[in-house]
């Protein structure tokens, strides 16, 4: 055990993560960073991690600039790196959406799709979150087609590898509904956004703002 632990030097990190000591966490992460030798198996997955600390503080740009050191590091290991290569591509395109990039954003979530399938069973929600992300920045360049695509993937892996009322199908049953609305097809739209709310009064209070939210847009549907 304490031999893994030597091997993987951001076992202490995820530690610190877990009982919520974010800012040990990341002084231990900068730690690791000066004295890990760029070779060392463990650095890509420290400016990984790294990234992600500056995420839970909003710091998009420190979070970026992180994710970019960790898919260059990474890229290196080939096959070896694949699964957290294809995280990073993921995180990576997200903050290129939120950003208004579309083109960097389908870059990179395009590469994590492809990597996810090599290296991870095809109904790992985590693939589903990647197709679910690759919809989301359809709804902003069309065509709607790409991105009911994508969310009917997402909501088709979730349905089989999470519980019913999981947050997740949730979410998917609204976004595609969103989808049909926008495209005036008020009956199917109608239909998602009924079965994401009745799903949500199973688990939210009747005044949760995503319950009151999913009210409205049934009024929409009616109209």
């Amino acid at each position: 055990m304490n031999k893994d632990i030597k091997q993987n030097k951001t076992t202490f990190g995820s530690f610190l993560f877990q009982i919520g000591r974010f800012d040990k966490e990341e002084r231990y992460y900068h730690i690791l960073v000066k004295e890990l030798p760029p070779d060392d198996v463990n650095i890509g997955t420290v400016y990984n991690n790294t990234a992600l600390v500056y995420q839970r503080r909003g710091d998009m740009t420190a979070e970026m600039k992180n994710f970019e050191k960790a898919i260059g590091l990474l890229e290196k290991r080939g096959s070896l790196g694949y699964p957290e290569l294809s995280s990073c591509y993921h995180n990576l395109g997200v903050i290129y959406s939120n950003n208004g990039n579309y083109t960097l954003a389908l870059k990179y979530l395009e590469k994590a799709i492809e990597l996810k399938v090599k290296c991870l069973p095809s109904l790992l929600p985590s693939v589903a979150g990647v197709h679910n992300s690759i919809g989301s920045v359809y709804v902003y360049t069309a065509p709607y087609a790409n991105a009911l695509k994508h969310f009917h993937t997402a909501l088709e892996i979730q349905l089989k590898a999470l519980p019913p009322n999981h947050s997740d199908i949730i979410n998917a049953y609204n976004n595609i509904g969103d989808i049909y609305l926008k495209k005036d097809d008020y009956a199917t739209a109608l239909k998602n956004h009924t079965y994401s709310l009745e799903r949500a009064l199973r688990c939210l209070p009747s005044d949760h703002p995503f319950v009151l939210s999913t009210y409205n847009k049934i009024g929409w549907d009616y109209m």
